[in-house]
C-alpha cells in the first residue's frame, strides 16, 4: 500500500512540474475535492506525509513535526480542495508547490520564510524557497485579516494557468476591508513559467459608492526591488467586475516596478498604474493590451512604456 501511495504522488508531482526535482524532505498535504481545511488541523480526509528522500517511501507525519524541520525541503499542495495557511510558518525556508486545487495564504508569512543573503542582513529571495504554482492550480493571497498582505516578506512567486476550477486566475490576490491607500507587494521578482492570469479583487469594500484605493503594488522601492519577469509569456490581469462601479472603483495595481524580459500583458477591468518611471525591457514584439473599461495612468512623461512596447487599446 505504502508502494502504490509513494507511486501515485511521484508520479503527480513529476507530471505537474514537468520532472523537475524537489528538494527533499518533500511535505505532501492532499485535499479531496469540496474540502477547505487548515495545515495546522488537517481533518481526517486529508493526508499529509514526508518523504525523507528520494527513493523512500511517504510516511505520514505532523504538523508539529512540520514545524520543527530544520532543512530546506518542499511542501507540496495537493489535491482539489483549499488548503489554507493562518498561522505562520516564519521558520519554513523550503519551497512551496502548488500542484492541484487552492493554496490559501491567509496571514503573513503564509509562505514562509525568506533566505538572507550570506552577505547581506537584506533578505533576497530566490527559487530556493519560492512558490510555485503548476497549471490548473491557484495560490489565493488573502490579505484580508493582515495590513500588509499575505507577501510582506516578498517570497518569489511562479506561475502559469488559469488556476483551479471556478477561480478566476493561477495567482488571486484578495482582500476586503483593508484601509484607504493601502498597497502590499506581489511577492519579489514574480515570474511566469506560461501564459497565466492574475486575478484582482482587493478595491471594493462594503459600498460601491466609496472611494478607496487598495492597490496590488510592484514596488521597485521595496527591499529587494520587485521585478516581474514575463519569460515570454502572455499574463492577463483581470479585474473584479461589480455592479455599479465606475472605472476609479476598479482593481488597481501600482506598477512602480519593473519588466524584465519579453512578453505581453493583457489588461481586463484593471486600472494600470505607472509610477516612478518604471522600466520595461523589451522592443515593439511586447505588446500592452487594454480591454475597455481599463484605465492606464502614469505619472511620468518620461514614461518607458511609450518608448519600447507596442500599446494597444
Amino acid at each position: 500500500m505504502k508502494n502504490m501511495l509513494m507511486a501515485v504522488l511521484v508520479a503527480a508531482i513529476g507530471s505537474a512540474q514537468g520532472g523537475k526535482v524537489l528538494n527533499y524532505p518533500v511535505y505532501t498535504v492532499t485535499v479531496p475535492p469540496a474540502v477547505s481545511n487548515s495545515l495546522a488541523s488537517l481533518s481526517s480526509d486529508c493526508t499529509f506525509t514526508k518523504t525523507a528522500a528520494s527513493g523512500e517511501e511517504p510516511e505520514t507525519t505532523s504538523y508539529a513535526d512540520f514545524l520543527a524541520e530544520t532543512v530546506a525541503g518542499t511542501l507540496v499542495k495537493c489535491g482539489e480542495g483549499w488548503l489554507v495557511i493562518e498561522e505562520p510558518i516564519a521558520d519554513w525556508t523550503g519551497q512551496i508547490h502548488v500542484e492541484e486545487g487552492v493554496l490559501r495564504a491567509a496571514c503573513s508569512n503564509a509562505l514562509g520564510k525568506v533566505m538572507v543573503s550570506a552577505t547581506s542582513t537584506v533578505s533576497y529571495p530566490t527559487d530556493a524557497d519560492g512558490t510555485f504554482v503548476s497549471s490548473g492550480a491557484t495560490l489565493f493571497m488573502d490579505a484580508s485579516f493582515c495590513s500588509s498582505g499575505p507577501t510582506r516578506e516578498k517570497k518569489t512567486i511562479v506561475f502559469e494557468g488559469t488556476g483551479a476550477p471556478g477561480l478566476n486566475g493561477a495567482l488571486v490576490a484578495y482582500g476586503r476591508g483593508l484601509k484607504d491607500n493601502t498597497a502590499w507587494p506581489l511577492g519579489a521578482n514574480p515570474r511566469l513559467s506560461g501564459d497565466a492570469t492574475l486575478y484582482i479583487d482587493i478595491n471594493h469594500g462594503s459600498s460601491s459608492l466609496q472611494s478607496t484605493c487598495y492597490r496590488l503594488s510592484l514596488n521597485k522601492k521595496a527591499m529587494p526591488p520587485t521585478a516581474l519577469d514575463l519569460a515570454g509569456h502572455t499574463l492577463t490581469l483581470k479585474g473584479r467586475v461589480d455592479e455599479g462601479y465606475d472605472a476609479y472603483h476598479q482593481s488597481d495595481i501600482n506598477f512602480n516596478s519593473g519588466i524584465i524580459s519579453n512578453g505581453h500583458i493583457v489588461v481586463e477591468n484593471v486600472i494600470f498604474h505607472q509610477q516612478n518611471s518604471p522600466v520595461f525591457v523589451g522592443d515593439a514584439t511586447s505588446s500592452l493590451y487594454m480591454t475597455a473599461p481599463s484605465v492606464l495612468t502614469w505619472e511620468s512623461l518620461n514614461a518607458p512604456l511609450a518608448q519600447r512596447w507596442t500599446l494597444i487599446f
